[in-house]
């Protein structure tokens, strides 16, 4: 028996600059390990920037190897839910455009951070935000990978909802955020899947706590509050 299965998006891997064991897979690996005195095996399969409709691509061949977990835990949202000021096609070009010019690492993060993410914030402000997928698009998705990933757990499917960012490039993001989650919710709610809103639980006290230096990925008090919202549901 493979125990738990966590597909996701950037959130679990986020920041970077983090050691692997402060992030919330590795958390809940721990914790269930020294609860039943035994090595707990995880499966990470993680999606940088993805949404929930390069998570549909992935979920077939997740199906199809018919591989069984304890545990399933779905995480996608934030890449859906994010107002945008360009279309993900001409930030792709922009950032290749960037290879293409043979840009070092170094420059690359000089010209995001002083001209690509500042360029998206200005396009909101002259033109009605974007996103990368509408909020039924995202429903549907999120609803039938759920009801997909079922079959392969054979104790619990749990799915995390977004976060609210502060990250200025994101104007107003949590207005859609918020609107994205809470409808979803509503969904999940009639089906009876399990979930944990972590866009309630990061708003309950200072959102900045739970959020990275970078107000988008998880600082450790965020992973440790996921982890440990997740745990209590395991434990049940």
């Amino acid at each position: 028996m493979n125990d738990i299965l966590f597909f996701t998006d950037c959130m679990s891997i986020g920041p970077e600059y983090y050691n692997e064991n402060k992030k919330y897979p590795y958390l809940v690996k721990e914790y269930l390990g020294k609860k039943i005195n035994r090595e707990i095996d995880i499966e990470l399969i993680p999606g940088s920037g993805e949404t929930t409709g390069e998570a549909l691509n992935k979920l077939k061949d997740i199906v199809q190897r018919g591989k069984r977990y304890d545990f399933v835990i779905f995480a996608y949202g934030i890449n859906d839910a994010l107002p945008r000021g360009l279309k993900r096609e001409t930030r792709g070009k922009i950032i290749r455009a960037m290879y293409s010019l043979k840009f070092n690492e170094k420059m690359r993060l000089f010209a995001r951070a002083y001209f690509l993410n500042p360029l998206e914030f200005i396009m909101q402000l002259v033109r009605k935000p974007l996103h990368y997928n509408d909020i039924n698009t995202f429903i549907g998705n999120v609803n039938y990978i759920l009801e997909q990933l079922g079959s392969l757990a054979d104790k619990k499917l749990i799915y995390i909802s977004m976060n609210p960012v502060l990250n200025y490039r994101f104007v107003n993001s949590n207005i859609h955020i918020g609107e994205y989650n809470d409808k979803l919710l509503e969904v999940l709610d009639k089906k009876c899947f399990d979930y944990i809103n972590v866009c309630k639980l990061f708003s309950s006290g200072r959102t900045e706590k739970y959020l990275a230096d970078d107000k988008f990925h998880y600082s450790r008090i965020g992973h440790r509050a996921v982890a440990d919202e997740i745990i209590k549901l395991l434990d049940k």
